[in-house]
């Protein structure tokens, strides 16, 4: 799961995901020959230009929005605070339950009808 890095007033200055760790470690094993990732500033390694959603976003603009990105989580704002993050694996239980809700009435209706 990435890390949210937030000021005092919970506004998101940078996420740092698996992403951002393998690009610097790649970065430096191509350019240092080995691996100082813990003696960089996470500062130097998060990504700065962070795409948000809010809670009142669709799970269909999410589940669009992270496959046309390939993201697998987004943070949460609200009102440009950090409210929470949501993951691939949130939306996907989510898509399962929908489903299995919509399969369950289409078999009572077909039992009824």
């Amino acid at each position: 799961m990435p890390w949210c890095i937030t000021d005092a007033d919970q506004q998101i200055v940078g996420i740092l995901s698996e992403r951002d760790i393998v690009r610097i470690l790649a970065h430096n094993a191509r350019t240092i020959g080995g691996c100082q990732l813990c003696d960089e500033p996470i500062e130097r390694v998060m990504t700065r230009e962070v795409e948000t959603c809010t809670q009142s976003d669709t799970v269909q603009q999410i589940m669009q929005r992270m496959t046309e990105r390939k993201f697998r989580h987004l943070p949460v704002v609200e009102h440009g605070t950090l409210v929470g993050i949501i993951s691939l694996g949130d939306v996907v239980k989510h898509r399962i339950r929908d489903m299995a809700s919509e399969s369950d009435a289409l078999h009572q209706y077909i039992l009824v009808a």
